[in-house]
């Protein structure tokens, strides 16, 4: 696969959240393209944009996915698709809607990381905590 085929898109309707974690995840090796909207994220997938995951972190998840696979459910069904949620519902439902992961919020990193890293590729390396630390605002 190119490199292309690894970028994940954050789909996040909190602007605060959104720059949060496509900062950590851009830190963290991934390529990331992020958006404010479910239909913004219908909007790329329709226009051919390569995934290697959607990770979608919205007030209202399971309208979301709703409303991916109403509106183009060909595209959605071949993305690996990660959701942030709380509480995590019934895994039958999951598994239905086509959600291959469901974490509970408040994000564990750590667990959030290894989700993205099953399906994608990072650009670069991780970088060591050191060089995290120096580039958080003082």
């Amino acid at each position: 696969m190119s490199l292309k085929q690894h970028r994940l898109l954050l789909v996040d309707d909190e602007s605060r959240s959104r720059q949060s974690l496509s900062s950590i995840l851009t830190i963290s090796g991934f390529l990331v393209m992020a958006v404010a909207s479910p239909d913004a994220a219908l909007s790329i997938v329709r226009d051919g944009l390569e995934l290697c995951a959607l990770l979608l972190n919205v007030s209202h998840p399971w309208a979301a996915l709703a409303m991916f696979h109403a509106g183009s459910a060909e595209f959605f069904n071949s993305i690996p698709i990660i959701s942030l949620c709380t509480p995590a519902p019934d895994a039958s439902y999951t598994k239905i809607i086509g959600v291959l992961e469901v974490l509970p919020r408040p994000i564990d990193y750590g667990s959030l990381i290894a989700a993205i890293e099953r399906r994608c590729r990072r650009s670069h390396p991780e970088p060591s905590i050191r060089v995290l630390l120096t580039r958080m605002p003082r």
